[in-house]
C-alpha cells in the first residue's frame, strides 16, 4: 500500500447528532491542471479534503501530492493563515518528514497544499507485512518521534498524527518512515474556524483514536505535548495491532462521548489489549514473529510504559517533548533504566545489572532469572498450584514452596540487587560481581535455611554458566548439591532440584575442559531417574551428557549422538516439533555433524568440504525453523546464525560469510550486547574473514571491539583478550603501523606480569613486540622494552 491510501482512517466529522456526515463530491477531475500541475488519479479521501497525485512540469518535473481541501472550511482564512505558516514550513529539512511546495487555492476558490509524494505503505500495515519484530518497530518509531521533534523545533504542531501519516518506503533496502501532513491541520484548525469549530453542528476536526484530551476539548492553548499524545497512541497500535480506544465504539458514540472517552477513560494496558474482546492474539504476535504468551510478557510492565506515560490524560505528567520519548525508547532498547519507570534505588539497579549482562541461556536473561525474583515466583506459583490440586500431595508442599518464593524473592530483591547499586558501583560493575556478592552471602542470610539456601545457589549456579564463568559455577553448584544430599535434607521435590543440579554441573564441567568428570555426573543422574522418570528432565541431561561426549578426550562421537537423538525424540513427543529445546537440540547434532568433519583428514580436500557443506545444510534448516518460530534476533536463533557465517567461510564461500558476519555481529551488539560472550566470539570468528578478504581497516575495527569487550568481560590475560589482541597486532603492521602493533603487544605483556602469568606465555608476545618495534624504527624503544621484561 502506498500515499493511495493516504487517509484511510478518515478523520472524522460529527453533525449535532452525533452521526457521520455522508460523503461529498468532488468537482477536479483526472487529466485538469490546477497552476502548474495536472492530477493524475486519487490517492485518498479524508475529512479535511481530497489527496491526488499529479504532476509538476515546470520548474522542475516530479510527482507530487495535492491535498485539495473540501468545501465549507473557511477558504480564505485557511489560505491566509497556511501563507503565514509557509516559511516556517519551508524551514523543516529532516530525513523523515515529507516536504511541502506550495499552497494556493482552485478556481473555485477551495485551498490546496502541494507536498512531497512518498510511494510507501502506512506503518502500521508495513510493519505487519514486512512481519517486523517489536525491537524493529521501536527503532521505526524512534525516528518518528526525532522527526516530530524537529519539527516541534522549528514551532511546527502536527496536529493529526496517526498510521495514515506516517509512511514507510524501502530505501536501499531499509525502511525509512516518513510523515506527511505536517503543519496543514494547523493551517486549517485557527482564526474563525478555530474558534467556531465545536459550533458548527458539533464538528470535530482530527481523528478521535489518535487525539490528545485538550484536542478533543477545544482547548485553544495546544502545544507539542498534544504530539506527544498521538505518538503514545500510535506505538501503543505497533506494539498491540490496535488503538486504544475501539475505533467502531468511538465511531457511533455522540460528539460529548467522545471527549468524555478521551478525556476520562483510561487506555487499557497494551499487555492487556491483547487478550480484548475482538483482537486475534495469535494473528497480532505472528505478525510480530513471536507467540501470544510471550508478546504480553515482553509489553508487560517496562515496555507499556512508554506508551502509556505519553498518553497520560493531563498533559504535564506526559513527556515533555518528542525528543524525551525517543530518547525513552532507545533507553530501553539500550536495557538502560526508563522515564517512564519509577526511579526507585531497586529499579535502577535491576536495570543496570540487566544493561550489563553477559550471559543469556534460552532467551531468558540473567537479570531476570537471577535479580527480578519474579521468574523464581512464577516458578514457585507454578509448583504451590500444583500441589494444591494435585492427588497425593500435601498442603505441607504447598505453604514450603509459598515460604521458599518469598525467602528467596527478599534475598535476591532486598539483599543482592539494593547492594549493588549503580550510583555507588559506577559503570564497571559486572554482573558476576553481583552473582559473587550473592554467593558470599549466602551462609550468612540464609545458613539456618537449607532447603531455600540450596534452591538458591543452584539459581546462582545456572547463572554462572550462563555468563561464561563456569570455574565459579562449579563451585557454587557443589555447595547446592551437597545441601540436597546432606543430613536433613528434606525438599518436597529433591529429586527434581538434584536433576537440575546436575544438569549445570554437567555443563560447567565439561565447559571447564573436564568433559569425562561431567559425563560421569550425568550418567549417575540419568541412571537415578531411569526412563519411567519426567521424560523432559532425561531430556535436558541427555542434551548436556552429548556436549560432555562430543568434548571427551577422545571424544565418543557416537555416544553423543545416542544421546542427542534420544532427547530429540523426547523433547519432540512432549512438545512438538518446532518448540525451542527441540530446535536446540537439532543444532546440537548438526553440530556434532560438525565435529566429525573437522576431524577428516585435510588431505584429500573435497571429502571434507562435502562434509562441511552437509553440516551447512543441516544448520541452515535449523536457522530457518528458529526464526519462524521465535524470530530473526532471539539469542537462539543468533547463535545458529553464527554457525552458518562459519560454516559458509568452511566451504569457501568468504563473501557469504563476510555478509552473515555482518548482519549477525550488528545483530548481537543489539541484542546480547558487546559484553556477551557469543558477540565477542562472533567478533573473532568474524576478523578471521576480513582477514582473508584483504578488509584489513574493517578487521582492525572490528577486533578493537572484541579485544576490549574481552578486557571487560573475562578479564586482560584471558585467552580470547590475547588471541584477539595478537590478530589486532597482526593486523595493524599489516596495515603500515608497526610501531601500533608494538604498542599493542607491549599492552599484552604489561598485562601478563602484572597478573604474575609464566614466562612462556609473556616471553613469545615480547619477541613479537620487540619485532614490531625493530620493524618501526625504534630499536632504542625495542631494547627497553626488551630490558623491561627481562628484570622481570
Amino acid at each position: 500500500m502506498s500515499q493511495e491510501d493516504f487517509e484511510s482512517r478518515p478523520t472524522v466529522s460529527l453533525n449535532s447528532a452525533g452521526l457521520a456526515r455522508g460523503g461529498w463530491e468532488s468537482p477536479e477531475t483526472p487529466g485538469m491542471r490546477i497552476a502548474g500541475y495536472t492530477l493524475v488519479s486519487v490517492l485518498g479521501e479524508g475529512g479535511f479534503g481530497v489527496v491526488w497525485l499529479a504532476d509538476q512540469r515546470e520548474p522542475i518535473v516530479r510527482r507530487v501530492a495535492i491535498k485539495i481541501i473540501r468545501p465549507g472550511m473557511d477558504s480564505a482564512s485557511v489560505v491566509s493563515r497556511f501563507e503565514q505558516e509557509r516559511q516556517t514550513l519551508a524551514m523543516m529539512d529532516h530525513p523523515n518528514i515529507a516536504q511541502v511546495f506550495d499552497a494556493g487555492a482552485t478556481p473555485a476558490g477551495r485551498p490546496y497544499f502541494v507536498m512531497e509524494y512518498v510511494p510507501g505503505e502506512i506503518i502500521t500495515e508495513h510493519c505487519d507485512k514486512q512481519r517486523m519484530s517489536v525491537r524493529d518497530r521501536l527503532v521505526l518509531m524512534a525516528q518518528v518521534c526525532e522527526a516530530v521533534q524537529h519539527a516541534h523545533g522549528k514551532g511546527v504542531i502536527h496536529r493529526d498524527l496517526k498510521p495514515s501519516n506516517v509512511l514507510v518506503e524501502m530505501v536501499d533496502g531499509k525502511a525509512i518512515p516518513k510523515i506527511i501532513d505536517f503543519g496543514i491541520a494547523k493551517a486549517i484548525q485557527q482564526s474563525e474556524l478555530e474558534q467556531h469549530k465545536f459550533t458548527m453542528e458539533g464538528t470535530l476536526l482530527g481523528t478521535p483514536e489518535y487525539m490528545s484530551p485538550e484536542q478533543a476539548a477545544g482547548q485553544t492553548d495546544i502545544d507539542t505535548r498534544t504530539d506527544v499524545y498521538s505518538l503514545g497512541v500510535l506505538l501503543y497500535e505497533l506494539l498491540t495491532g490496535s488503538p486504544p480506544f475501539e475505533s467502531r465504539s468511538l465511531r457511533v458514540a455522540g460528539l460529548a462521548e467522545i471527549q468524555r472517552i478521551i478525556r476520562d477513560v483510561e487506555p487499557p494496558r497494551p499487555s492487556a489489549r491483547l487478550t480484548g474482546a475482538g483482537i486475534d492474539s495469535t494473528a497480532v504476535a505472528k505478525s510480530r514473529r513471536t507467540q501470544p504468551g510471550s508478546l504480553e510478557r515482553q509489553l508487560r510492565r517496562e515496555l507499556e510504559w512508554i506508551p502509556l506515560k505519553a498518553m497520560r490524560k493531563e498533559r504535564e505528567r506526559r513527556y515533555a517533548t518528542a525528543q524525551e520519548m525517543a530518547s525513552d525508547i532507545n533507553r530501553y532498547l539500550l536495557g538502560e533504566a526508563l522515564l517512564a519507570g519509577p526511579e526507585s534505588r531497586v529499579y535502577r539497579a535491576r536495570k543496570f545489572v540487566a544493561r550489563h549482562r553477559m550471559g543469556v541461556a534460552a532467551g531468558a536473561a540473567v537479570a531476570v532469572a537471577i535479580i527480578a525474583g519474579a521468574a523464581v515466583s512464577a516458578s514457585f506459583a507454578v509448583s504451590e498450584h500444583r500441589a494444591k490440586v494435585a492427588a497425593g500431595i500435601a498442603a505441607k508442599q504447598a505453604a514450603f514452596e509459598r515460604d521458599t518464593a518469598n525467602t528467596v524473592n527478599s534475598y535476591l530483591i532486598e539483599d543482592v540487587l539494593s547492594a549493588s547499586d549503580p550510583d555507588e558501583d559506577g559503570a564497571g560493575v559486572l554482573v558476576e560481581t553481583v552473582l559473587q556478592r550473592a554467593t558470599d552471602a549466602l551462609d550468612r542470610r540464609l545458613g539456618d535455611r537449607p532447603e531455600i539456601e540450596m534452591r538458591v545457589a543452584t539459581t546462582l549456579g545456572r547463572a554462572f554458566v550462563a555468563v561464561g564463568r563456569p570455574d565459579l559455577a562449579l563451585e557454587v553448584l557443589k555447595k547446592a548439591k551437597a545441601l540436597a544430599t546432606g543430613p536433613g535434607a528434606n525438599a518436597p521435590d529433591i529429586a527434581t532440584v538434584l536433576a537440575e543440579i546436575d544438569q549445570y554441573l554437567g555443563e560447567s564441567m565439561y565447559r571447564q575442559s573436564s568433559p569425562g568428570d561431567a559425563a560421569g555426573v550425568l550418567r549417575t543422574r540419568l541412571a537415578s531417574i531411569g526412563t519411567a522418570g519426567d521424560p523432559l528432565t532425561r531430556a535436558t541431561l541427555l542434551n548436556q551428557l552429548g556436549g560432555a561426549l562430543k568434548w571427551s578426550k577422545p571424544p565418543d562421537l557416537d555416544g553423543a549422538e545416542g544421546a542427542y537423538r534420544e532427547a530429540l525424540a523426547l523433547r519432540t513427543t512432549a512438545l512438538g516439533a518446532t518448540n525451542l529445546d527441540v530446535l536446540i537440540t537439532r543444532h546440537n547434532l548438526a553440530l556434532l555433524e560438525l565435529r566429525r568433519a573437522q576431524r577428516l583428514p585435510a588431505e584429500p580436500a573435497e571429502p571434507k568440504r562435502a562434509a562441511f557443506e552437509k553440516v551447512l545444510a543441516l544448520v541452515q534448516g535449523v536457522l530457518k525453523e528458529t526464526a519462524s518460530a521465535i524470530g530473526a534476533e532471539h539469542s537462539q536463533t543468533l547463535a545458529v546464525r553464527a554457525e552458518e557465517a562459519r560454516l559458509l567461510g568452511l566451504v569457501g564461500r568468504t563473501e557469504d560469510a563476510e555478509r552473515a558476519y555482518a548482519s549477525t555481529t550488528d545483530a548481537m551488539r543489539r541484542v546480547l550486547t558487546t559484553r556477551h560472550w557469543r558477540t565477542l566470539e562472533t567478533m573473532g570468528n568474524y576478523s578471521r574473514i576480513l582477514n582473508t578478504l584483504g578488509r584489513t581497516e574493517d578487521e582492525i575495527r572490528v577486533l578493537e571491539e572484541a579485544v576490549e569487550g574481552y578486557r571487560f568481560v573475562r578479564g586482560a590475560t584471558d585467552g580470547g583478550t590475547q588471541t584477539c589482541a595478537e590478530w589486532l597486532a597482526a593486523a595493524l603492521e599489516k596495515a603500515g603501523c608497526a610501531e601500533c602493533a608494538g604498542r599493542a603487544l607491549e599492552r599484552i605483556c604489561d598485562d601478563l606480569v602484572k597478573e604474575r602469568e609464566p614466562a612462556t606465555r609473556t616471553q613469545p608476545v615480547l619477541e613479537k613486540a620487540v619485532a614490531a618495534y625493530e620493524k618501526a624504527g625504534l630499536a632504542a624503544k625495542a631494547q627497553v622494552l626488551r630490558t623491561k621484561f627481562q628484570s622481570k
